[in-house]
C-alpha cells in the first residue's frame, strides 16, 4: 500500500478547525445539563435524572476532546518538538492533522476510565453498606454458636449467670 493512502484522511477524520466553537459550546452546555440534572430528586425512589447526568456527562466531555485535543497538540509542538526535534514535531502535526481520529480515541479512553471509576466507586459503596448492614443487623458484641445440629436450626440463649462468670 503506498504511504499517502494510509496518510489520506477518511470521512470520520475530517474535522475543520472552523467548528471547534461549536465543539466547545456544545460540551460546554451538556455539562451544565449534567449539573442541572443531577439536582433534580429521584423519581419513584430511582435516581432516574442521575443516570441521564452521568451519560452527558460522558458526552460533554466527548464533544470537548476535539478542541482539548487540538489545544494539547499546539502546546505538545513547542514542547516536544524542542526536546524530541523532528520527530516530536511531527507527533504533535499528526495529532492536530487528524483531530478526528485522535479525538475519537481520547473519548473511547476517557469512557474507560469512567467506567473503571463508576465501578470502583459502586464495589466501595457496596461495601459500606454491607457493614453498615452488619451493624444494624447484628446488635451482639460476641456471637457464640455450632454449626453442627440441631443447635444450628435455633437460637439458644445463655443462662443470665454465664454473663457473670465471663
Amino acid at each position: 500500500m503506498a504511504p499517502a493512502l494510509t496518510l489520506r484522511q477518511v470521512p470520520f477524520q475530517n474535522v475543520r478547525h472552523d467548528r471547534m466553537r461549536g465543539f466547545v459550546a456544545a460540551g460546554l452546555l451538556m455539562l451544565a445539563a449534567a449539573w442541572g440534572l443531577s439536582r433534580l430528586g429521584p423519581v419513584n425512589g430511582v435516581a432516574v435524572f442521575g443516570y441521564i447526568s452521568g451519560f452527558t456527562i460522558v458526552f460533554g466531555f466527548a464533544f470537548l476532546s476535539p478542541p482539548a485535543c487540538l489545544l494539547f497538540g499546539r502546546v505538545a509542538r513547542a514542547l516536544i518538538g524542542n526536546r524530541f526535534g523532528v520527530e516530536g514535531k511531527l507527533a504533535a502535526d499528526n495529532l492536530q492533522r487528524t483531530i478526528g481520529r485522535s479525538s475519537l480515541s481520547v473519548s473511547a479512553l476517557l469512557t474507560g476510565l469512567s467506567l473503571v471509576i463508576c465501578v470502583a466507586t459502586m464495589i466501595h459503596s457496596f461495601k459500606e453498606s454491607i457493614v453498615v448492614w452488619i451493624e444494624n443487623t447484628i446488635s451482639a458484641d460476641l456471637l457464640v454458636g455450632s454449626d453442627t445440629g440441631e443447635a444450628a436450626a435455633q437460637n439458644i440463649p445463655f443462662n443470665g449467670s454465664f454473663a457473670d462468670s465471663l
